[in-house]
């Protein structure tokens, strides 16, 4: 749980030069983190304390405030002028989303158990996260959103919803959205 809550703590990755030691502490404990994950007694999986923690710490990570580029309905339409902005916390982004693909994925974690952190409102967060200017963070996001479609039956229908209004939105109102590709695969 220690290790959990210290990678709580969010870096500056669009400071090149600052807390270099502090970005690299993080990111060998979250590949501890993903690597306690693969063991199938993992206190994750029971521990209630734990899975809080290990929620909290992915949430902390994840739902930021997102940069964006200025882009036009036609931008989105110009595939030769599609130079993808990665984010350059991805190193960090990358594993935490990682770690949240292995406990949804888990056959070790109990559904009751896992819907008591894994909420509606948690998924609805993650579904904004598909605006994001890294096409690697969309790819893994519709990895993710798929996964929790397949597991948590109850959510199906809000998140069909969920989907179904950022579309409509999107085709209505001329907004401008980076993951619609990606909404309309899934």
């Amino acid at each position: 749980i220690r290790k959990l809550r210290e990678c709580t703590t969010t870096h500056n990755f669009r400071v090149a030069e600052g807390q270099l030691s502090e970005k690299e502490g993080k990111r060998q404990t979250l590949v501890e983190l993903m690597e306690a994950a693969s063991d199938r007694k993992c206190p994750l999986w029971t521990d209630e304390a734990a899975m809080d923690a290990m929620v909290d710490m992915i949430g902390t990570n994840l739902f930021r405030t997102l940069t964006k580029r200025e882009r036009t309905p036609t931008d989105m339409l110009d595939a030769e002028d599609d130079d993808p902005a990665f984010d350059p916390a991805w190193p960090h982004l990358e594993l935490a989303y990682e770690l949240l693909v292995r406990v949804v994925s888990s056959k070790e974690v109990e559904l009751a158990f896992l819907t008591r952190f894994i909420t509606q409102s948690f998924v609805l967060k993650l579904l904004e996260l598909f605006d994001s200017d890294d096409p690697r963070e969309r790819e893994i996001l519709k990895l993710l959103i798929n996964r929790i479609y397949v597991k948590f039956q109850p959510m199906r229908s809000n998140l069909r919803q969920a989907i179904q209004n950022t579309l409509l939105l999107a085709t209505t109102e001329n907004v401008v959205q980076n993951g619609l590709p990606e909404l309309l695969e899934m």
